[in-house]
């Protein structure tokens, strides 16, 4: 959670209607009815599934004052319309304009490549729950913003500027990878 001013906190919890993960700008200047500002589902409607590690490890929100950026693991995904996303999203926060949702950097592929081999594809070994999105730094200098984010499967470098080109890419080593006990059931069996 931040604060913005005295009175504007920004935290990452659930849509009480869909059981999403979802992010809220409240206003509690009057403590006794605090308002629920701006509020933002970022996983696409009738998703199966979503969740991000910042709602519940403070280590996992990660945000830029200066650039009024924040960046959150997030995963969901829905079967019957073939929708992932497991990753790092990222968000421009502003009290009075609200929540913007920016980048998107996907680690399914890089987990996809760490199970599976590099010659992989999606459709033949589909690892794309495994990536386990973790943590991100936003790194400022004059030329703009690069985020770089890192999953369970590696880490990725991405320019913030459009057109938000992928820098580079590391997979982990096969043999480095934690045990996959999260997911369908036909990728953990896998």
């Amino acid at each position: 959670m931040t604060v913005f001013g005295d009175h504007h906190p920004l935290t990452i919890g659930r849509d009480a209607a869909t059981a999403a993960t979802q992010l809220q700008i409240f206003d509690v200047s009057d403590l006794t009815t605090p308002k629920l500002a701006h509020a933002v589902t970022p996983a696409p409607p009738g998703s199966d599934y979503s969740y991000s590690e910042a709602e519940y490890d403070h280590h996992a929100f990660t945000y830029d004052e200066k650039n009024k950026l924040l960046a959150i693991p997030l995963s969901y995904w829905n079967d019957s319309r073939g929708d992932y996303f497991n990753g790092i999203a990222t968000f421009k926060v502003d009290v009075a304009a609200g929540i913007d949702e920016g980048v998107r950097v996907d680690h399914g592929d890089l987990a996809t490549q760490a199970y599976c081999g590099a010659a992989a594809s999606i459709t033949a070994c589909n690892y794309l729950y495994a990536a386990n999105p973790r943590r991100s730094v936003f790194m400022t200098a004059d030329s703009g913003v690069t985020l770089y984010t890192v999953s369970d499967a590696g880490v990725k470098t991405t320019d913030l500027a459009p057109p938000n080109d992928t820098l580079g890419a590391v997979v982990f080593p096969h043999d480095l990878l934690p045990p996959i006990v999260f997911g369908p059931p036909d990728v953990i069996a896998q």
